[in-house]
């Protein structure tokens, strides 16, 4: 591929290697390392490589659910010779003004500073009923409540075209605490006893949406059953008096 065999000028060629980016018939590609330690507490580089599978889940779910109005980035992952390269759309005008003048909704720093918009929290909110999606409430670093629909590190941009898009979806989906180590949280003996938690490299591990729209229909099949059970007692309660 010719980014990785050195064959395409990158946009900041003053930087290391692993931190370059390129664009390239009007495709943007970065690579898979961290770059600026935005990754550290999660695992460094480890991260940075697993982080553009988890972003492409995202991109995949939120496609799928067609909503009108909201708009993903054209996103493709690839690993050539060692190295995972993500390439996506350009979402327009984004090269005519810095990040932080850009995103209108969720944190570019990784939860400190969060923002949020009217329109996004629309969006998303219907979006997230499909996907089972709560809006919820954070802090900022100011202490500041901030409702979203999404995870903090979505990001949320108009492009000069008028469009919404939101990238960076890699926590679209819960962590799968069987693989952190967390303070004060034990899992049960059973699951212990199976080996768990097993920590990897990074903190990354998600989720699948299918175990997820498994468990929700499983509740659902629970609730069913437990509410015709009382309906039913309740009818023969009543056959008595």
């Amino acid at each position: 591929m010719a980014v990785i065999d050195g064959n395409v000028m990158a946009i900041n060629p003053g930087e290391e290697a692993k931190m370059q980016m390129f664009i390239w018939n009007n495709i943007f590609f970065s690579l898979g390392f961290d770059v600026r330690d935005h990754y550290k507490e999660l695992g460094g580089d480890a991260a940075a490589f697993i982080a553009p599978r988890n972003d492409l889940q995202g991109v995949r779910v939120y496609s799928a659910v067609d909503l009108q109005g909201l708009y993903t980035l054209g996103t493709v992952v690839i690993d050539y010779r060692g190295y995972r390269v993500t390439a996506q759309s350009i979402i327009p005008g984004i090269l005519e003004r810095e990040q932080e003048q850009s995103v209108v909704y969720g944190s570019i720093d990784f939860g400190k500073t969060v923002i949020s918009h009217p329109k996004y929290l629309e969006l998303l909110n219907k979006a997230g009923q499909q996907l089972k999606i709560l809006p919820h409430k954070v802090y900022n670093d100011k202490k500041e409540i901030i409702e979203l629909c999404s995870s903090v590190e979505c990001k949320g941009i108009i492009g000069n075209d008028g469009r919404h898009y939101i990238l960076d979806l890699l926590r679209t989906f819960p962590p799968d605490v069987n693989f952190l180590k967390l303070e004060g949280e034990e899992l049960s003996i059973e699951v212990q006893a199976m080996g768990f938690p097993i920590e990897h490299k990074h903190k990354l591990c998600c989720l699948r949406q299918e175990l997820i729209d498994s468990f929700v229909e499983a509740r659902y099949m629970m609730f069913i059953k437990y509410a015709a059970f009382h309906l039913q007692q309740l009818g023969v309660k009543k056959q008595r008096e």
